[in-house]
């Protein structure tokens, strides 16, 4: 038995007719004993109508983000809903998730978010009492729930987000940072980290998870070291991060990796410069320097 993630298009489930072609073929597995993730996205078509119609209303001004996420992940919804009901008609018990309902955590900017973190416990307990776990592609909530959409290609992404992730968390392996890239040839970069008593093992797994998605080399680094800045509304002030960004780049500090949230901003650098970031940062944001009274 094993565990296959399946991806499947808007031209594959383009139709009604389409989607029961899609059943039929996830049945095939999942009579032959495979346990089966499938992502699935919108109609072929469907995303640019719901784009259109978005753009119809909002007239000569950009939709708004925010509301334009919520327009366009409904496209997924429907086909992750049609799909499992498919399943379900060919006596094969199956059930669809939402972004949300996951939960696929990723940032807040809107339309084009990144994954930070994919919580698979709910997928992992639905496989193991036996049902085909159908998940809308292109699509996740941010830290305050808001629905957010990866970008054109994002289903993909979540198809891999998840390869890559189960088997690591399977494995009992914590992941910190998460970080994604999409090329213009639309190959994805993704990088994370772990703790080092982890490294070996999760090196283990990616090698056999690479052979089985295709993908080019599995590359690993253990002289790194993550330093963070932490503060209430840090997103809200823009000047705190350049001024990070500034005092490391003063010092030749390079910055291998970046995660923001809300109150967060850490970077991942060569673990030799630890000492020399810390010091550099602390005099930056002036935390050597004596309260002020009322401070």
């Amino acid at each position: 038995m094993a565990l296959i993630v399946q991806k499947f298009g808007g031209t594959s489930v383009g139709t009604v007719e389409r989607i029961e072609q899609v059943a039929d073929k996830v049945k095939k597995f999942r009579d032959a004993g495979d346990d089966l993730v499938v992502v699935l996205s919108a109609m072929s078509g469907e995303t640019n109508r719901l784009i259109d119609l978005a753009k119809q209303i909002s007239g000569d001004v950009q939709p708004v983000p925010r509301e334009l996420d919520v327009i366009v992940s409904t496209g997924e919804q429907v086909t992750i809903a049609l799909l499992a009901m498919a399943l379900i008609k060919r006596g094969v018990p199956a059930v669809s998730y939402t972004g949300n309902q996951v939960r696929i955590l990723t940032d807040s900017a809107h339309n084009k978010a990144r994954i930070l973190q994919i919580d698979d416990q709910k997928i992992r307990g639905d496989l193991k009492a036996g049902r085909v776990v159908v998940v809308a592609g292109f699509q996740g909530v941010d830290e305050h729930g808001n629905i957010t959409t990866l970008g054109r290609g994002g289903s993909d992404t979540t198809g891999v987000a998840f390869k890559i992730l189960g088997p690591i968390s399977a494995a009992n392996i914590e992941v910190d940072m998460i970080v994604q890239n999409v090329a213009h040839d639309n190959t994805t970069d993704f990088t994370f980290t772990v703790h080092r008593n982890d490294y070996q093992a999760a090196q283990t797994v990616l090698e056999n998870t690479a052979r089985e998605i295709g993908a080019r080399e599995v590359v690993g680094d253990t002289k790194i070291a993550k330093v963070s800045i932490v503060g209430v509304g840090m997103r809200s002030h823009a000047g705190v991060a350049s001024r990070m960004f500034e005092s490391l780049a003063k010092e030749s500090i390079n910055i291998q990796m970046i995660s923001t949230s809300e109150i967060k901003v850490s970077v991942v650098i060569e673990e030799k410069y630890l000492e020399l970031a810390v010091r550099a940062l602390h005099t930056a944001f002036e935390l050597d320097a004596p309260a002020r009274q009322g401070e």
